[in-house]
């Protein structure tokens, strides 16, 4: 019968060793597992806010350039247009491809759109504009 408890006593022995055993691994991977988790969700993180940041300057840069035009367009009108002698055959132009309307408001004169002339030979096929009047552009 000693034996038989030496046996019950072993085996009990047994068992809570790899009870134990399987609670510290089990806590083990449970604790490996979300320092992972976070780990990937960091790295996962950084690496869209770096995607985000690329698509951006990326796709921002069409509008930096259209903005870029525009400042070195109005730098230029504003050039041509403080010099006296520049500014007669820039109205001739302007009056020559816009038409005005009775509302104030100017579109281009037909005709341009789909290529034809104008009475100095320039074409503009393609090309739209319709520009309002009345009221200051704001800024």
């Amino acid at each position: 019968m000693s034996n038989a408890k030496s046996h019950t006593l072993a085996s009990r022995a047994l068992r809570l060793a790899t009870l134990r055993i399987a609670i510290v691994c089990i806590c083990a991977g449970t604790v490996s597992y979300f320092l992972n988790h976070s780990a990937l969700e960091k790295a996962v993180r950084l690496q869209l806010s770096l995607s985000t940041g690329e698509v951006l300057q990326r796709e921002s840069l069409p509008f930096r350039e259209v903005k870029d035009l525009e400042r070195n367009f109005l730098a230029e009108f504003h050039r041509i247009d403080s010099m006296p002698d520049a500014r007669p055959p820039l109205v001739r132009d302007f009056d020559a491809i816009f038409y005005r309307h009775q509302d104030g408001s100017y579109t281009q004169r037909p005709g341009l759109f789909e290529g034809e002339p104008l009475q100095d030979g320039r074409k503009f096929p393609g090309i739209v504009s319709d520009l309002c009047t009345g009221r200051p552009a704001k800024r």
